[in-house]
């Protein structure tokens, strides 16, 4: 408790820190209508991209700020009733550097280009869409603190076309695909370009070289001199039928035959608001998890990549850690071993009400199958922007099993299992000063203590130097019926039994970067790490530590 309460004493000195910039009165860029919709060929032939505003040149981002890069990149956008357009011309000759074709692997170590979107301004939620110089498409959400869900999928077009001197690119996005405000005519842009043969990232803002790219503390401003228009209708039903027939001629045995059907809806309440619904949903085209052997005493955290649960998720996965999430969307409808447990409907309202205010509820509905009975879950978020990038939140859970007064005398904790907490999270508006803190709770039939989790930190992201300190208090009694904790449940080999006992952390980071301005390299990295655990009686558990050093070189052929 003592290490908590002198970092509450230096909470004051992020406040402090909050500055003012004018980071988009530097980097401005008018939207331009088109009345004929641009085909989308790679060409930039249309009429629009003759007139459309073009960026200012780009500022290397990486491996070293502050200068032009080597090869020059251009971006327009424009937009009609139903898209939104952007055009790249990225200058470059000879063979691109590809080592992918397939869809959603990311960016990195291709040649490419990405546009970075803001539509509320808020620098908390945004979108990222990304081709290469041979067209495959990548596109991520935003959410506050640079988080990023990879697995968010919309439909969107682009193409690509080379020349000798110069590959274009071409995006059309559909308006209904965006969150934004009707009335908000200010948006946050930047644009992206990755040169992986020259070992390079360079972007159309000056976006320092210890903040992500997609950083949307540093976009531009996207000026619309008319209202954008309404995203329109945006209603998609995927409904499913299946049927089976099974026959045992062997042993004699008749034929089996069997039908199912349901169906997944996403309604666009408004341009920022969506209600997701479902009924006996099937999941059959999701990818399958990555096959991974576990040599570590912890359960995997296998990412969600069912399309119903994705959308605005940080809504309410953002809460607690990476080792302890309070919410975990596959404890619904999947067993401990990712078996499926038939989910019978659903329904997820989530988005944003105000331009400050965002909220998810969800409820989910569970049947019978085997050893498991009916569960009802229900999931209630909300996200209240303060300052320049800060956000207060609070979340309630509950899981609510359908029992028998024989099945819950047998098993008293079974019934139901709750969690609510509250947590703080401050960014100033450069991004470089961060603190947080966390107050959850637990809650379980006959249980009334050690059922809490605290957590206070602060970090300090400075281009040489940075430092993350994070203190964590987790109860025996800490239960996460709808979560993931990693450390809390232990297997005692000696009593073939798995005990509970909760812990307390201690995280600290320490990193010095130096660019060198001549030479081979180009960035050497010192990295100090410390993780001590101790039991909850105060005694040492685990200690790890670490002392590293990296050197990056400006050329990564091998």
């Amino acid at each position: 408790m003592r290490f908590f309460l002198i970092l509450l004493l230096c909470c004051p000195l992020f406040v402090l820190s909050q500055g003012t910039s004018a980071f988009q009165k530097d980097y401005q860029l008018h939207i331009t209508k088109t009345n004929t919709p641009v085909k989308i060929d790679g060409e930039l032939n249309d009429a629009i991209w003759a007139t459309a505003e073009k960026t200012s040149d780009f500022w290397r981002k990486y491996p070293t700020d502050g200068g032009r890069p080597k090869k020059n990149t251009i971006a327009q956008v424009a937009f009609d009733d139903k898209f939104f357009y952007v055009g790249f011309t990225v200058f470059d000759s000879g063979k691109a550097l590809i080592t992918s074709l397939k869809r959603d692997v990311g960016h990195d170590s291709n040649d490419g280009v990405a546009l970075i979107l803001d539509p509320l301004n808020e620098k908390a939620n945004g979108f990222f869409f990304v081709v290469n110089a041979y067209n495959a498409q990548s596109e991520d959400q935003l959410s506050p603190g640079t988080q990023v869900t990879f697995n968010w999928d919309n439909k969107w077009y682009s193409a690509t076309k080379r020349y000798t001197d110069r590959w274009t690119a071409e995006f059309a996005i559909p308006l209904k695909t965006l969150r934004y405000s009707a009335d908000k005519k200010i948006w946050g842009i930047n644009f992206l370009r990755i040169s992986a043969k020259d070992n390079e990232y360079s972007c159309w803002t000056k976006v320092p070289v210890n903040f992500r790219s997609y950083d949307l503390g540093y976009t531009g401003a996207l000026i619309w001199n008319e209202t954008p228009p309404p995203a329109g209708t945006n209603i998609s039903v995927l409904p499913y039928i299946t049927a089976d027939v099974q026959s045992d001629k062997e042993n004699g045995k008749g034929t089996k035959t069997s039908a199912n059907a349901g169906f997944d809806s996403k309604i666009a309440l408004n341009s920022s608001l969506n209600l997701d619904l479902t009924v006996n949903p099937d999941f059959s085209q999701v990818e399958v998890d990555q096959q991974v052997t576990n040599l570590t005493r912890f359960n995997i955290f296998f990412p969600e990549k069912r399309g119903f649960f994705l959308e605005n998720s940080d809504l309410y996965s953002a809460y607690g850690i990476d080792p302890i999430r309070p919410f975990y969307s596959r404890r619904i409808g999947l067993d401990k071993n990712g078996n499926r447990i038939p989910i019978l409907f659903g329904a997820r309202l989530t988005g944003n009400i105000t331009k400050s205010t965002r909220i998810g509820i969800m409820n989910m509905q569970t049947g019978r199958k085997g050893d498991y009975d009916p569960e009802n879950y229900t999931a209630v978020s909300i996200n209240q922007k303060v300052f320049k990038r800060s956000v207060i939140r609070g979340l309630f859970l509950n899981r609510q099993a359908s029992l028998t007064d024989a099945e819950k005398k047998a098993d008293p904790l079974s019934e139901y299992g709750r969690n609510a907490g509250t947590e703080f999270s401050y960014t100033n508006e450069k991004g470089t000063w961060n603190g947080w803190g966390a107050y959850h709770q637990s809650f379980k039939p006959g249980i009334s203590d050690k059922d809490k989790y605290l957590e206070a930190g602060g970090s300090y992201n400075g281009r040489n130097f940075s430092l993350t300190i994070d203190l964590v208090s987790l109860g025996t009694n800490y239960y996460t019926d709808m979560g993931y904790v990693q450390r809390i449940e232990n297997y005692d080999a000696v009593r073939d039994t798995v005990i509970r006992v909760g812990f307390k952390h201690a995280f600290t980071n320490a990193m010095y970067k130096i660019f060198p301005k001549k030479g081979p390299i180009n960035t050497h990295t010192l990295l100090v790490e410390n993780y001590v655990v101790f039991n909850p009686n105060n005694t040492f558990n685990e200690r790890n530590t670490s002392l590293t050093y990296n050197a990056q070189f400006n050329s990564t052929a091998s």
